[in-house]
């Protein structure tokens, strides 16, 4: 954030009537509104939900949140819009999930300092498609230049690496994903899944350097009760907090 200057965005019925929408405001360090509230989606036809901003150290942001039937199929997906550091919009609304098949909800976003981000949610029936017994949520995630393009790693191509799974464990709802990145752009994921005896995770190294990445889901179950279960740092009764950790070039076992 630039001089300590924030962005607050909500959901608040639209304008027109037509159901809900996403709105921001920008303030400085001391709290004082820098300018009026801003409308952040273009589409205003359909309800648009929860959510998420991030900025960078200039004071540039991203915004995300889950769009009801905005990509021509009844269900939610993820959409986001960049805006600099005047809260100028860089760019219309753009999808962010590549699978638009079911419902994509709950989405969150983090930001480097040189402007490249990560967006992260859940998906309905994605991780584990090919069994009809098991439909429930993954954590899937992509990441983005400073521009809004999608990252490539030159290291293994040069296609984009579009969306990708974040969980190791598929069995049951992977939910409410957050996620958070360092100045360098390694950023770790977490998210609620169910909490059973036989899961066994590998607590990964907040200090690792590029290239070193947990070898699975990492349960971080606490006996604490707070939160409502939506909030990103929540930590509910009877669910398990998992995260992965990802180096700057998205690498994650098992999911690139």
């Amino acid at each position: 954030m630039r001089a300590g200057n924030f962005v607050v965005t909500w959901m608040g019925e639209e304008y027109n009537g037509a159901g809900w929408g996403i709105y921001g405001r920008r303030f400085n360090s001391a709290g004082s509104a820098l300018a009026s509230e801003f409308h952040v989606n273009t589409l205003t036809s359909s309800d648009q939900i929860t959510p998420a901003v991030a900025m960078d150290t200039q004071g540039n942001f991203v915004v995300t949140w889950a769009s009801y039937v905005q990509s021509g199929n009844n269900v939610w997906d993820i959409y986001a819009r960049r805006f600099n550091s005047a809260g100028t919009a860089q760019g219309n609304d753009f999808l962010v999930n590549q699978t638009t098949t079911y419902n994509q909800i709950t989405p969150d976003v983090a930001m480097s300092t040189n402007k490249g981000f990560v967006i992260t949610w859940s998906s309905f029936n994605q991780d584990y498609p090919h069994d009809e017994d098991i439909r429930d949520y993954g954590v899937f995630a992509r990441m983005y230049n400073s521009n809004g393009s999608d990252y490539v790693d030159t290291r293994i191509g040069t296609s984009p690496v579009g969306e990708f799974q974040v969980n190791a464990d598929i069995l049951g709802d992977q939910m409410s994903p957050a996620v958070s990145m360092d100045a360098a752009g390694h950023y770790v994921v977490v998210w609620t899944g169910p909490n059973r005896p036989d899961t066994i995770g590998l607590l990964a190294d907040g200090s690792a350097p590029a290239g070193t990445d947990s070898t699975s889901s990492t349960s971080t179950t606490t006996t604490t009760t707070s939160g409502d279960g939506t909030d990103d740092t929540t930590t509910v009764s009877n669910q398990t907090e998992y995260g992965n950790w990802v180096n700057a070039s998205g690498e994650c076992p098992g999911r690139l």
